[in-house]
């Protein structure tokens, strides 16, 4: 299986203090609680292999 995820630019695959700040406003205990009891069980259910970056070239 492979998840492919699109974004407009790799500009967007920058870190951005703004947007982090923006997210961690909205962040609180309880969704870390859960993220982290959520991210506990991944080893159970999957196994990630590499991480990898792609272009997509069109040809006309």
């Amino acid at each position: 299986m492979l998840l492919v995820v699109t974004f407009n630019s790799s500009a967007d695959l920058e870190p951005s203090k703004k947007k982090y700040d923006a997210f961690m406003k909205k962040w609180s205990e309880a969704d870390e609680k859960m993220s982290n009891e959520t991210a506990a069980k991944y080893p159970e259910v999957r196994t990630l292999t590499g991480e990898y970056q792609m272009r997509e070239i069109m040809m006309k």
